[in-house]
This record gives C-alpha cells, sequence and structure tokens, in this order.
C-alpha cells in the first residue's frame, strides 16, 4: 500500500515539473535594457557669461535632444557645436541634436551683446524719475534710478517697479541700482506718498558712476541721517554735497558713511563720482623681453599709454619678441596692472598669448 502511494506521488511530481518546465518555454527572456548614453553641455567662456542645459542628461540613439541656453545680461547666444553629432541651431538660444550611439559633448558659446536697448518711464503722480544713463544701454549695463518727489511728497519704499522685472539693489532706498536685461524695459516707475505732519523730503540729484543712500526717506528738523555712499565699480567719489545741511564723515571699514541733523527744509543731495585711473606698468618680461600698454578697441593704437579706466581694452606690446608674439587684449579689471612672464603666462589677469 506505501508503494502504491510513493508511486502516485511521484508520478503527481514529475507532471508538475514537466507543467513548469513547459511554461518556463512558453514565457519570452525579460526584454534586454536599451542602452542609452551621456549628453553633457559646457560653456565658452566657461563662466560668467551664461549657462546652458540639455533636456536629457542620457539618451538611447535615434532620440532627439533639444539644448537650452541662458544668456548673462550682456551676453548672446552665439552657437552650439559638437564634435560628436550634427547640431540643428541657426540663432536664438535652443538647439537640437539626434543622438548617436556613443556620448555626446554640446559647447554652447556667448559672445557680447552690444544691442542698444531703451528705459520708458511709466506713469507716476506725485513725483517724478531720473535714470542715469539715459541713452546708449546695452545688456548687463548698470543702471542708477532716482526717485524726485514733488513738494510735500515723499518716496513710498518698496515702491520700485519695472516691466520686465528687474532686480532693485535696494528697492527701499529712493536711489537705487539694477543690471539691465537683455530686453528694453517697457515701463519702469516709483510710488510716492504724502509727508507726515512735521517731516521733510530727503532726495537725491541724478548721479552717474555710484549711489548715495539715506537711512530715511524722510525727517523732522535735528532728526539725525545716515548716508551710504556706493561709488560703482571703477570709481571714486570726489564730491557729496547737500544744500543747507554740514555733512560729516564717519568711520566705516569698508564702506563711506556721511551724516547730518536735518534741517527745518526739504534736502536735495548731489554726488560727483570720477573714474579711476589704474596704472599699467611697463617694464621688462621675466626671461627676457620688455613690454609697454597701448590703447586701442580692436588692434593697438601705436601710443604707449600710462594709465586706463575699468573697462578699457588696452593691448599689452612686446618690444622684443622672445616667443614668436606680439600682442594680446586685455579689459582693465579694477586693479593697477604690474604684468610678469613666467612659463609663457602673464600672470596678473594677462593671458598667454
Amino acid at each position: 500500500m506505501k508503494e502504491k502511494k510513493f508511486g502516485k506521488a511521484a508520478t503527481i511530481a514529475a507532471l508538475v515539473l514537466a507543467a513548469f518546465s513547459l511554461l518556463l518555454m512558453a514565457c519570452p527572456p525579460a526584454p534586454t535594457p536599451p542602452t542609452t548614453y551621456g549628453v553633457t553641455v559646457n560653456t565658452s567662456p566657461a563662466s560668467g557669461s551664461g549657462t546652458a542645459s540639455a533636456d536629457l542628461t542620457a539618451a538611447e540613439e535615434g532620440e532627439t535632444i533639444t539644448v537650452t541656453a541662458v544668456p548673462a545680461a550682456g551676453y548672446k547666444t552665439t552657437g552650439m557645436t559638437s564634435a560628436d553629432a550634427t547640431v540643428d541651431y541657426t540663432s536664438g538660444n535652443t538647439g537640437t541634436f539626434t543622438m548617436p550611439a556613443k556620448a555626446v559633448t554640446i559647447t554652447v558659446t556667448f559672445g557680447l551683446d552690444v544691442t542698444i536697448r531703451t528705459i520708458t518711464k511709466g506713469t507716476m503722480t506725485g513725483g517724478d524719475i531720473t535714470i542715469s544713463p539715459a541713452s546708449n544701454i546695452k545688456g548687463g549695463d548698470t543702471i542708477t534710478v532716482t526717485a524726485v518727489p514733488e513738494e510735500g511728497k515723499r518716496f513710498k519704499s518698496g515702491s520700485w517697479a519695472s516691466t520686465p522685472a528687474v532686480e532693485f539693489v535696494d528697492a527701499t532706498k529712493a536711489s537705487t541700482t539694477f543690471i539691465m536685461p537683455n530686453a528694453n524695459i517697457t515701463s519702469i516707475t516709483a510710488e510716492f506718498e504724502a509727508l507726515p505732519e512735521g517731516e521733510h523730503s530727503i532726495s537725491f540729484s541724478a548721479m552717474t558712476g555710484g549711489t548715495v543712500s539715506a537711512d530715511k526717506v524722510s525727517a523732522a528738523k535735528d532728526a539725525l541721517v545716515t548716508l551710504t555712499v556706493t561709488p560703482d565699480t571703477g570709481y571714486k567719489l570726489t564730491a557729496l554735497t547737500g544744500e543747507g545741511v554740514t555733512l560729516k564723515e564717519e568711520v566705516a571699514p569698508t564702506t563711506l558713511i556721511y551724516t547730518f541733523d536735518m534741517p527745518d527744509a526739504n534736502v536735495t543731495l548731489s554726488a560727483t563720482f570720477t573714474k579711476i585711473d589704474y596704472t599699467l606698468a611697463a617694464g621688462t618680461i621675466t626671461g627676457g623681453g620688455t613690454f609697454a600698454f597701448q590703447s586701442g578697441s580692436s588692434s593697438p593704437s601705436g601710443t604707449p599709454i600710462a594709465t586706463a579706466n575699468y573697462g578699457d581694452k588696452v593691448w599689452l606690446v612686446t618690444a622684443t619678441n622672445p616667443d614668436s608674439h606680439n600682442t594680446v587684449a586685455y579689459t582693465v579689471t579694477g586693479a593697477d596692472v604690474t604684468p610678469t612672464k613666467s612659463n609663457n603666462y602673464y600672470t596678473n589677469g594677462i593671458y598667454d598669448y
């Protein structure tokens, strides 16, 4: 009896095993995951000119990839290239390519945008604003705006607004700055409000090369008013005046601070900023040769110069030519320049040529 039961159990086990084998044969093997290849996007110049990215960081062969560039203020997209794929790009800030069966590196190139932009005032009541500079404006320029209230009014703190929106350095101040975008500003405004009883307004004349801000937009007689002076890069303060007030310079480690006692009248302050003359030090190149600086927008002028201002384009010209090269262009970045020659590289911001 036990033998019969064992034989029956063995038969059932064999049938189950056979059925399982048939089931495995009927099921197809798991699909092989598709092969993907990496996408890398670089920018040139590598920093400061803009950013770029692809909509996919890895893709299969045959997929369409879109590359999007975001130029910084003052720059524009000038190209999208790759040694690994053909990029469909003619202009604007987007390009596409079809993914090959290998990794792809895309280089997005940015160049200076010299398009002249405009700034248009919007409708305001209770006062006006000044804009500096008011013409020949390009993306990336620093723009100073100053609210000028009418009699009995004062600037309303935080009321600066523009279309398209820009980032004001301090929208609570009657005089502030922003970086011009790569677009025309179709409207910029400030709001004004009535002066509180017993107070007088504090306002500023139009200024170029820096800003002056007060810790109050209005004040009563004898109130202490504190001014913060901020020269633009490459500028210095040469005069600060206010009719009917005596300005006192305060000791501050990194900023220019002035104070005055509020008179029993409105106060308008004005400041003059001038460009700093940076020294261009001609001399001897370490390892042999001499050099000097010349001005010129696209090529050396031929006349040596000893100073230049922030943002000026100057040329370092070798009088002797130890490395079979002659000139290199350099943009003054806000410091005296004393280049030296070592291992075929100029230091202090002077690039090898």
